[in-house]
């Protein structure tokens, strides 16, 4: 993943850690590269000095950020300019707006019945769902559709 680190400013971390798996971001890393582009981390799996090494906290909706300071390994509370800052809400999925979750399931309801009467046997073309729903199909009959081939490149062959 070190290859990546220099590209990227943000990274969104969603990736459960355990002893057996490497980490993606450590300290050893950021104090032998101080001049990573990197600013911001959300790591959504808030492993305690897990996956990414400088979570040492997890934070809530009132305090959601602190900033770890590489040169000092120091950390602040807060974002901070000089350093990378965390955002480590552990219940993050939690605190969607309802208005957006009871939004979303009033779209979605009006093609529940289309999705579960659908032939779904026959080819994409001949699938008679509506353009939105045919638009989000990522794999149909075990393979990725047009609009989603280049995830081929993230797949492992077996």
């Amino acid at each position: 993943f070190d290859k990546y680190i220099p590209h990227l400013d943000v990274i969104v971390n969603c990736i459960l850690w355990t002893n057996k798996n490497p980490r993606l971001i450590t300290k050893k890393y950021l104090a032998e590269n101080p001049n990573t582009k990197l600013k911001v981390i959300g790591d959504i799996s808030c492993d305690i000095l897990g996956g990414i090494e400088i979570t040492n906290d997890v934070t809530d909706p009132a305090n959601p950020c602190y900033t770890y300071l590489p040169k000092t390994e120091k950390y602040e509370v807060g974002i901070k300019q000089n350093g990378i800052t965390v955002m480590a809400i552990d219940n993050l999925p939690c605190e969607f707006p309802k208005e957006a979750s009871a939004e979303f399931s009033h779209v979605l309801k009006n093609f529940v019945y289309e999705i579960y009467h659908a032939n779904f046997e026959k080819s994409l073309d001949e699938l008679e769902l509506s353009y939105p729903i045919k638009k989000a199909l990522i794999v149909h009959k075990g393979k990725l559709t047009k609009d989603y081939l280049y995830l081929n490149q993230y797949l492992k062959s077996e």
